[in-house]
């Protein structure tokens, strides 16, 4: 959504869009970023945190945290999209690592 915000301002005729109007929606969006930056490894730090639902194994509900995770990155566009979908790749094996997908 930031990407396509800061296309919208950029097509924006000057007089419509004032300099002082232009340097606060631009700091928004780096605002976005920053918050999007922490909340996806927070909603992955909770789903390890938190038991899973009823039902659901525990390897799902981690899968789950990461998708939460990779969502926020990437509708904020906190890093580089390639980056945010190299994620399952670090983040999985680590969790194979570790035994949790061994019910």
């Amino acid at each position: 959504m930031a990407g396509l915000a800061a296309a919208t301002i950029a097509l924006l005729p000057p007089a419509l869009l004032g300099g002082e109007w232009r340097q606060l929606m631009e700091a928004q969006q780096i605002g976005l970023r920053q918050i999007g930056l922490i909340l996806g490894p927070l909603a992955f730090a909770l789903a390890a945190l938190l038991p899973p639902p009823g039902g659901m194994a525990p390897g799902a509900w981690l899968v789950a945290g990461l998708v939460l995770w990779m969502a926020a990155w990437w509708m904020t566009e906190a890093v580089p999209l390639t980056v945010t979908a190299l994620l399952p790749f670090v983040v999985l094996p680590a969790l194979v690592a570790t035994g949790v997908f061994h019910d």
